[in-house]
């Protein structure tokens, strides 16, 4: 076996604590398309936090937020296409206003958006006026943050790097490493029992969905696994999106208990002001 292949593998089980399983890499899009669940319109009781991933597109802008609880289990909550050029004000206009609003909590309380991750791939000093303006913010009464986001390609760039300040506006730039990003998403896609990293699936996502989600798959080059699309011109934004979402969510760095005892707290104040909220 290539010795980087057997580090970059002992990397992933312990530091990454993240499953490798050597092989086929992917999971088809039938088999994660059946795990869809009605779990809508409040968000699950496991749900701490949202965190969103934005992808900037020629016609359109794609965003999905994505629900986390401990042991990052996830749930999808909703993927939103804006269409409208990004080379002009309004579709941002119309991504700020979905940004600022919130999504009820089974237990009453609503969450907003705590942070946003959005590719400057394409268009970049166009995402940097956005993000420039709304770094950190107040959205009914949470701190939101919005982070500039850059892939890269080196297969061994670890997910979350050290900002650099870029373009007139100065905004701080986070490069991920879409690669060990990918590997960890392909492995909780693999995870088949609710509980820490299993990733949870709406009914209201379509097949095409599933498609994009599982439209790459790795190979191994001088030791190291890459990902690359299945053909030219497969289309991939849905995984795109779910490496800027857990990207926003290491960025933030969250203290799950502390906010499970603040999220707990909230929902006292709550029912204690609405007692027939149960």
């Amino acid at each position: 076996k290539n010795a980087g292949r057997e580090v970059l593998k002992v990397f992933f089980n312990t530091s990454l604590a993240e499953t490798w399983e050597e092989g086929e890499s992917s999971v088809d899009e039938t088999t994660l398309g059946a795990r869809r669940e009605r779990y809508g319109p409040e968000l699950n009781a496991g749900v701490l936090l949202l965190v969103a991933g934005v992808d900037i597109q020629t016609n359109r802008i794609e965003c999905e937020i994505k629900g986390y609880g401990f042991g990052e289990e996830s749930w999808g909550i909703e993927y939103k296409i804006l269409l409208g050029d990004p080379k002009y004000e309004q579709v941002w206009k119309d991504l700020d206003e979905y940004l600022l609003r919130t999504w009820k909590h089974i237990h009453g309380i609503n969450l907003p958006i705590t942070a946003i991750a959005i590719d400057s791939g394409y268009l970049a000093n166009e995402v940097y006026t956005f993000v420039s303006a709304r770094q950190i913010r107040k959205v009914h009464g949470f701190i939101q943050r919005i982070f500039a986001i850059k892939g890269s390609k080196d297969a061994l760039k670890p997910l979350i790097n050290r900002p650099t300040r870029v373009g007139m506006q100065k905004v701080n730039l986070f490069t991920l490493g879409v690669n060990e990003a990918k590997e960890i998403i392909n492995s909780r896609m693999k995870i088949t029992e609710s509980g820490p990293r299993y990733m949870h699936f709406p009914f209201e996502y379509d097949d095409e969905y599933f498609t994009q989600l599982t439209n790459e798959h790795a190979f191994i080059e001088k030791g190291v696994r890459r990902w690359v699309p299945r053909s030219a011109g497969a289309k991939v934004e849905a995984l795109d999106i779910q490496v800027y979402a857990l990207g926003a969510l290491r960025i933030i760095n969250t203290n799950w208990e502390r906010l499970l005892e603040n999220h707990e707290k909230r929902i006292k104040e709550f029912k204690e002001e609405k007692p027939e909220i149960t």
